[in-house]
């Protein structure tokens, strides 16, 4: 790497390896900044993982960037005071930190926490902030935000937002997340795909990937098994596939899908996996679901990485109609269904099921669509952000 080359602390305070979906997001993310020029450290405390996969390997990134732990008091397990007495050791820690190499002379930070505990970097460095939701108290916060360097959001809507807040436009930059397609360059025959995964080689597969709540909230898998029954009564064999439910999710979800009587023999629920393996069972499904409900983090602030994932993949799409998920998705490249209306969303599935030919048109649309959304692409429009802005 040229010793020119900008230089950017990518500071969070998350666990790295993690089963969540951030995780994927934050080592893409830097991956893609240093491959578009930039010499990049991720800085993340010390935390406990039962993950002991080299992060890299984990989730498959090419170790273009290094990755700094910084002391932190670990004691998550106490609960909400235990993660206060974690992040802000975090917080003590990584500002020393960052006071002393001065050589990092971009901060870009991810989390609202994050950033108004090192906001008194912006008197001497350029400091980004990555947002990807509205927190409470956002008014009295705001003039602290606009004084980043530059803030980065993944949604038109939260774009909007903050240009009608009063922010420089020219410091808003919408970026939303990204897929590594590297990861679908092959075809694989569908068939041996699911003798390798132990699924039915003749039913018709449903499938849903991903974690079953986000912040507390559901993501709509009550309607998701009262649709999967109403379709078992038109296509007997319908098959569900729920894949990377944690293990504190999977005893409520059993609890649903028994109440919703659906029999052994047609469904499978695999808790989480490695994320490469989890992009296997989207390809051997014949649709796959995305169910959000309608809230506020749904519909404004999201840009879920299995929206792209899903794209990639090649296989039909069912979603919520959100106006977050129509920044990615339309007509002509999924179906869209209003937000808990299971009956809409058995309807979409049955006309999926006896239409596969504009099925399968509107996968290929995705599958095109989806090639503006990599991490690559994503990286060079970050990098470019970062450049682009003056220091105030």
């Amino acid at each position: 790497m040229d010793k020119t080359s900008p230089r950017i602390a990518y500071v969070t305070n998350a666990r790295i390896p993690t089963e969540k979906a951030h995780g994927v997001q934050i080592m893409h993310t830097c991956e893609a900044l240093a491959k578009a020029g930039a010499q990049v450290e991720l800085v993340i405390p010390w935390r406990y993982t039962a993950i002991k996969d080299d992060p890299f390997a984990y989730y498959s990134v090419d170790p273009v960037f290094t990755i700094r732990r910084i002391p932190a008091i670990d004691v998550v397990f106490l609960g909400g005071f235990g993660f206060w007495i974690h992040k802000w050791s975090f917080f003590a820690c990584v500002s020393i930190y960052l006071l002393c190499k001065r050589s990092l002379e971009n901060i870009y930070v991810r989390g609202e926490d994050t950033y108004k505990a090192l906001s008194f970097l912006i008197q001497s460095r350029r400091v980004f902030f990555e947002s990807h939701i509205k927190q409470p108290g956002f008014e009295k916060d705001i003039n602290l935000y606009k004084k980043a360097a530059g803030v980065t959001v993944v949604t038109r809507y939260y774009a909007q937002e903050l240009a009608a807040a009063g922010f420089d436009a020219q410091r808003v930059l919408y970026v939303p997340d990204a897929v590594d397609l590297a990861l679908f360059e092959t075809n694989p025959d569908q068939a041996r795909l699911r003798v390798e995964l132990g699924l039915p080689a003749k039913k018709y597969i449903v499938g849903y990937v991903g974690k079953l709540t986000t912040m507390g909230h559901g993501k709509g898998t009550a309607e998701l098994l009262e649709a999967f029954n109403k379709l078992s009564m038109e296509k007997p064999s319908a098959f569900l596939l729920i894949v990377g439910a944690n293990s504190d999710e999977l005893t409520l979800l059993n609890r649903e899908i028994s109440s919703a009587h659906i029999s052994a023999d047609s469904f499978k629920v695999v808790p989480h996996i490695p994320h490469a393996k989890a992009l296997k069972y989207m390809q051997a499904s014949d649709v796959l679901v995305m169910n959000y409900p309608m809230s506020a983090h749904y519909e404004r602030y999201m840009s879920p990485l299995k929206l792209f994932e899903y794209m990639g993949s090649g296989t039909p799409i069912v979603t919520t109609d959100l106006t977050s998920v129509r920044d990615i998705l339309h007509e002509d490249n999924a179906t869209l269904v209003p937000p808990g209306d299971s009956d809409s969303l058995a309807r979409a599935l049955i006309h999926i099921c006896s239409n596969p030919h504009s099925a399968r048109e509107k996968a290929a649309q995705a599958s095109v669509d989806v090639k503006e959304y990599t991490w690559e692409k994503r990286g060079r429009k970050i990098l470019n952000f970062i450049l682009s802005q003056k220091a105030h």
